[in-house]
């Protein structure tokens, strides 16, 4: 077997469910427009994803007053 076959029956590790339930169908599916569109989704998946992550890393911290 080769090293991709050893892998591909892993889950992924600390992948959003949007995104493993992708990569499954991807896996699963044989014909090439289904798998375009599904590639479509993947990105679009992905860019969420690394849009939240850097927006949670520039969101300055929330202050409280003392009064709340």
């Amino acid at each position: 077997m080769s090293t991709f076959d050893d892998t591909a029956h892993q889950e992924p590790a600390g992948l959003p469910a949007d995104i493993t339930s992708i990569l499954a169908a991807i896996e699963k599916e044989r014909v090439p427009e289904r798998l375009l569109k599904l590639a479509l989704e993947l990105q679009d998946a992905l860019a969420r994803q690394r849009s939240n992550e850097q927006a949670a890393r520039a969101a300055p911290p929330i202050e409280r007053s003392e009064g709340a």
